[in-house]
């Protein structure tokens, strides 16, 4: 935990899931520590109970995120707690924390951390455009705006953000939980054998996260890699779909979806290749525990991804809904395994320089700053 001494932020996540942003937020909490940081959250969700089980007590809000009066509880929270900065995770944490304003006494600066682009995430939807509405009226009053990558960075800009108030501080992970360990032990849990290849995947089951393409591939490599096995891990509206989709392919022997997983790296040590089929991504701790565990990764080009992968240095990248692209690149790692290894190798220094959670939390915090000096210059 960083000294106790310093200004004290309350950092605002609104979810009922638990994704890579309340991964980030966590991290956050547990770095800082409870003296400096803070975090509020719905009554209930997974990130409360993670914080929790931490010892990091939130703020729970037991109204839920559409219910006007939990701007009433969001402004008691600021009012009594004597936060000096907010930090705001999500469109609907930045929604409610400016609802929330109204009548506080002392105001503290304003930090919003972008994880995923809008615009890419919801393809011009109905929620997609409010949501898009809410961001560019909003940000434009934070004092500090933080996103997981230079491509979140340079689509913000293009809304005539300043260039000064966005700042970029990628995603960290922790190195030391990244280990080689327990494959054989994780495969035999999900029936699988020593020497089946595993081409797995981590994320959210849901339409952007592309696992619909990543089953069509596995099809098509089934015929010259009958020993293959697709291991997706994560939980989310489409189970069902992608289970019936399986059924269809008649991959039923062939894909295996676990659930939500504390300890991903667990899994990942059982994983041949890791594949990333996004149609939309900021910088998914996903991959960039893929790569701290030396998986040769095959992913989509998008959003921050070619930030991490360089194709054909450190891994192999697809255009975003590709299934025979995504499916050439998967057999080229199958086929050269001695590349496929040389790629896992780079990817793990590469985040071992680049993407640590000690940076993570580094740059959030010279982002906090920036904020009190342009909020004290505002205030001059």
């Amino acid at each position: 935990m960083l000294n106790a001494q310093g200004p004290r932020a309350l950092v605002a996540d609104l979810a009922r899931y638990f994704g890579g942003a309340e991964v980030r937020v966590l991290q956050l909490a547990t770095e800082i520590g409870p003296e400096r940081c803070r975090v509020v959250c719905l009554w209930g969700s997974p990130l409360a109970k993670r914080l929790n089980q931490a010892g990091l007590t939130p703020y729970e809000l037991r109204e839920d995120k559409i219910d006007p009066r939990l701007a009433r509880s969001l402004k008691k929270i600021l009012s009594e707690g004597s936060f000096d900065i907010v930090d705001a995770h999500n469109v609907q944490s930045r929604g409610w924390v400016a609802a929330s304003l109204h009548g506080l006494n002392k105001r503290p600066a304003f930090v919003a951390t972008v994880h995923s682009s809008i615009h890419q995430e919801h393809r011009r939807n109905l929620k997609g455009i409010f949501y898009q509405w809410v961001e560019r009226s909003l940000l434009s009053s934070y004092d500090q705006i933080v996103t997981v990558s230079a491509y979140l960075r340079s689509e913000l800009i293009g809304w005539k953000l300043r260039p000064a108030r966005v700042s970029v501080v990628p995603n960290g992970v922790e190195l030391k939980r990244a280990t080689r360990s327990k494959g054989l032990e994780t495969r035999h849990e999900l029936g699988l054998a020593p020497d089946d290849c595993i081409v797995g995947s981590v994320g959210r089951l849901e339409s952007a996260k592309g696992h619909l393409y990543l089953l069509e591939a596995i099809a098509r490599l089934l015929p010259r890699w009958p020993q293959t096995q697709c291991v997706i891990v994560g939980e989310g509206r489409l189970h069902e779909t992608l289970l019936q989709h399986a059924k269809r392919l008649g991959l039923n022997d062939h894909v295996h979806i676990t659930g939500f997983q504390d300890d991903v790296p667990r899994f990942l040590e059982a994983f041949d290749i890791f594949t990333l089929p996004s149609l939309t991504e900021g910088i998914p701790f996903a991959l960039l525990e893929a790569c701290a565990c030396a998986k040769p990764v095959v992913a989509s080009r998008v959003g921050g991804v070619p930030e991490v992968i360089t194709d054909g240095q450190n891994g192999l990248l697809v255009e975003p809904g590709d299934i025979a692209g995504l499916a050439s690149a998967i057999n080229a790692l199958l086929s050269d395994r001695n590349q496929a290894r040389r790629f896992g190798d780079r990817a793990e220094l590469n985040i071992a320089e680049h993407y640590s959670l000690s940076e993570m939390v580094h740059g959030t915090t010279q982002a906090y700053q920036a904020a009190l000096e342009r909020q004290k210059e505002n205030l001059a």
